[in-house]
């Protein structure tokens, strides 16, 4: 059964959302008091405020790793499927989006995964499949960060795109 209330495929050219709230700081690298803290009870209390104000999304950031220096910005982020789920029980209207590394995903548990959040949500969500691009996060995992574009070099030059 198709279902068209997502809301990323409504009839707003512009859409607005909130990007990174999984992450300590969101998108700002600062030391003031007031940055972001991405506590689960703040995401419980922003997605439900976003949903009412006619948001069309929540969009996670996929790190594994935070930066040192004085910010220690992302030294705290809530993982970017299992956070979205619990935010789209949350949530009646609003597109979660979750941001997974193509390298870093078994495609068969993470379309288990996004069939679930479907069923939670109703529909509402989304996926933003990424590259990435930290080494470090990388081969912490015991990945290889150009992976996937050797993967497709490969298969130009064997003719089979």
């Amino acid at each position: 059964m198709q279902n068209n209330t997502n809301p990323m495929f409504n009839n707003n050219k512009f859409k607005l959302g909130l990007f990174s709230i999984n992450c300590s700081g969101g998108l700002a690298m600062t030391t003031v008091k007031e940055s972001w803290l991405n506590s689960w009870e703040n995401n419980l209390k922003i997605a439900p405020l976003a949903d009412e104000a006619g948001l069309e999304y929540l969009l996670t950031l996929s790190r594994w790793m935070g930066y040192d220096g004085e910010t220690h910005f992302h030294s705290n982020v809530l993982e970017s499927v299992s956070w979205p789920s619990t935010l789209l029980a949350a949530t009646r209207r609003i597109g979660v989006i979750s941001t997974i590394h193509t390298s870093l995903h078994n495609p068969v548990i993470l379309a288990k995964q996004l069939a679930t959040m479907d069923h939670i949500s109703v529909g509402h969500v989304g996926l933003n499949m990424v590259c990435g691009w930290n080494r470090q996060e990388y081969e912490a995992l015991g990945g290889e960060l150009f992976l996937v574009i050797k993967i497709v070099i490969n298969m130009f030059k064997n003719g089979l795109i």
